[in-house]
């Protein structure tokens, strides 16, 4: 959606992906985000109904929120526990590395240190709505943020990182290749070719109930009993 002031040229906008760089306006709406998550479940929530006595318990206890920057505070940034004094200080300090003092990709470390602590707590499709909104160059992909290369790509990723348990051992490879795929400064490139194979491995020992076969003979069973495509096994 454009503003009056960018239609006629009185603000400018990113024209090109953000790659190896973080503008304000990103960094903002990342921190405005996890401000409003931390700040959400920072208490453990009320509950109806239940005794005043076992409420004053409950009240005592941390809230998830409490529990995610305890664990930033002390693993992420690596200072003493004894020193976290509450969730303003907290977000203070969240606030001041985001927007302020960190580099864009230590940001994106920080969005996936945060993803494999607790990845459904995060709600990665708004965070990637905040990051396609103020033009980055990157997208959250499971628990890792990648580079956007082919829409279609990343669509077929993320369907597979959805695949039923059935497929779990498939997945987790994918998720594995992925990572190493995301390796910075430079991406472990064998390894990721490694585990994607042993991807296609095990999605065919699924599909096919041999457990033990190697690829070469999965491939087999797949075109004679599922009519697979001859150009897709010699791929």
């Amino acid at each position: 959606m454009e503003f009056f002031s960018e239609r006629f040229g009185f603000s400018k906008t990113p024209k090109a992906l953000q790659l190896k760089t973080m503008n304000e306006s990103l960094r903002i709406a990342l921190y405005n985000y996890l401000y409003e998550r931390f700040s959400q479940e920072w208490d453990p929530p009320d509950l109806p109904f239940v005794d005043p006595e076992v409420l004053a318990v409950l009240r005592e206890k941390e809230g998830r929120g409490c529990t995610i920057a305890k664990r930033v505070w002390s693993e992420f940034w690596c200072r003493p526990l004894d020193e976290f004094s509450g969730k303003e200080a907290f977000l203070k300090t969240l606030k001041s590395n985001i927007v302020e003092s960190s580099s864009w990709y230590e940001v994106y470390d920080l969005l996936e240190f945060l993803l494999r602590i607790d990845f459904d707590f995060w709600g990665p499709a708004r965070i990637n709505s905040i990051l396609e909104k103020e033009m980055s160059g990157y997208r959250v992909l499971g628990s890792c943020v990648v580079p956007i290369t082919d829409k279609e790509e990343l669509d077929t990723l993320e369907n597979s990182a959805r695949l039923p348990d059935h497929f779990a051992g498939a997945r987790t490879h994918i998720a594995s290749a992925l990572e190493k795929l995301s390796q910075k400064p430079k991406p472990d490139l064998r390894n990721a070719v490694k585990e994607a194979i042993s991807a296609v491995e095990s999605a065919a020992r699924a599909v096919t109930g041999r457990e033990k076969a190697t690829l070469g003979d999965l491939l087999k069973t797949l075109k004679e009993e599922q009519g697979l495509h001859p150009a897709l096994t010699k791929a």
